[in-house]
């Protein structure tokens, strides 16, 4: 047979198809119309309970934060500095992840009476990630503790560095690290890091962050504040970084999506109305987040003197 695609035409596409489900997950999935058995075995879900877990958003049962490595020690330090009154800062990313990210730590450990500050950096004059002259900066304002959200996991030299200034430094990180040794810090949480048995190894940086601030809250609660009422923070940084709604995000999504309200605290980390732009519950889905607030925080993220 002749072929039909003309000379110099691009390579014809090859699409991957998704294998048919299974006689035994088919049957484990009769409560279900056909067509949703076959998308829910192509995310992964094969029992009636995963399925209705999913479908329904509810919490894993297995997503403690306490089964990811890194969060005992970045407690017990972050602990510390709470009971020392040292000086914080959460280093953060100008995406929208990364802002969001910041902002849920910020909230956590001011509402628990922190000294504590947010920096994004630049992201013309800076860039991306950990840098040495904004760590100089941070130790010559007092800072004890930096705790990075959605970066650092490939700062090699600049942890080194925080170590020689008398920094302590915690990396969160969703990021795939580089192959070899991680980063020189204090604890490091990122579900991609070798020997990691979470689960979900596919949140977003914000993700981590409200982990993190789970952990903290559950040893150092304040009734000021509860680590679901930054849902609506989660579901931000989650759908604008495009990580996909499976594992534990459902959850964060669905109970965000109802909560996404502004937070007056954060006003300097989200300049002017982005976290109004989808305010009302009832019209709030996630790609009204994805159209309407991700680019509005994103376009106005990063572009400061470095931090808050």
């Amino acid at each position: 047979m002749l072929s039909t695609i003309a000379p110099g035409s691009p390579d014809p596409k090859h699409w991957k198809v998704a294998a048919l489900i299974t006689p035994q997950v088919n049957e484990s999935l009769a409560a279900y119309p056909p067509i949703l058995r076959q998308i829910l075995f192509n995310r992964g879900y094969t029992t009636e309970n995963e399925a209705r877990s999913y479908l329904q958003a509810l919490a894993p049962l297995d997503a403690s934060p306490w089964k990811m490595a890194g969060i005992e020690p970045a407690v017990e330090r972050i602990l510390e500095a709470l009971k020392n009154a040292e000086p914080i800062a959460i280093y953060g990313d100008y995406d929208v992840d990364g802002v969001a990210a910041t902002a849920i730590l910020f909230l956590t450990l001011q509402a628990l009476g922190s000294k504590v500050r947010g920096y994004i950096p630049n992201r013309f004059e800076e860039g991306y990630g950990l840098n040495k002259e904004a760590l100089d900066l941070l130790k010559a304002e007092g800072v004890r503790l930096v705790i990075t959200v959605d970066c650092g996991i490939r700062s090699h030299e600049e942890a080194s560095y925080a170590r020689t200034i008398g920094l302590d430094l915690i990396i969160s990180d969703h990021h795939q690290p580089a192959a070899g040794e991680l980063p020189s810090a204090l604890a490091v949480i990122d579900p991609k890091q070798e020997g990691e048995t979470y689960p979900d190894k596919d949140l977003a940086g914000v993700g981590l962050a409200y982990k993190l601030a789970q952990a903290v809250l559950e040893r150092r609660s304040t009734e000021t504040l509860r680590a679901e009422d930054m849902l609506d923070l989660v579901a931000l940084g989650t759908v604008a970084d495009l990580a996909p709604l499976v594992g534990g995000k459902p959850f964060f999504g669905s109970p965000g999506l109802a909560e996404h309200t502004p937070h007056p605290e954060t006003g300097d980390l989200f300049p002017g109305s982005c976290l109004r732009t989808t305010a009302r519950a009832d019209r709030c889905k996630c790609h009204r987040i994805y159209l309407g607030s991700a680019p509005e925080c994103g376009r106005q993220a990063g572009f400061g003197p470095g931090g808050l």
